[in-house]
């Protein structure tokens, strides 16, 4: 048994540190989730040394940092997005986002 089994983790974060840290946690276990928006997917996607890979949205370093993970894309901006990402809150122990910081002037 891995430390992390039976927790599940919803993913909402984009580049590097935050897939990175989830990916972290699947590998030991956890049932992690990557959740993405269609009109911003993780920046990873277009990245990596195979253009072929980039351009089909499926690049080396987002297969890297997601490997071991479920995906699903949701438009929160629906009714029924809200509604499934209401049921996976509801069934998750972990959410992990990437913190978005305004000035203030």
């Amino acid at each position: 048994m891995k430390p992390f089994e039976g927790i599940r983790v919803l993913d909402l974060t984009h580049v590097l540190a935050g897939p990175f840290s989830t990916f972290q946690l699947a590998t030991l276990g956890a049932d992690v989730i990557k959740i993405e928006s269609r009109e911003s997917p993780d920046m990873t996607r277009i990245e990596g040394v195979d253009q072929k890979q980039n351009e089909a949205l499926y690049g080396s370093y987002f297969q890297s940092q997601n490997a071991g993970k479920r995906g699903i894309t949701l438009n929160l901006k629906t009714d029924v997005g809200k509604q499934v990402m209401t049921r996976l809150i509801e069934s998750a122990d972990v959410l992990v986002q990437k913190l978005c910081r305004q000035r203030i002037r």
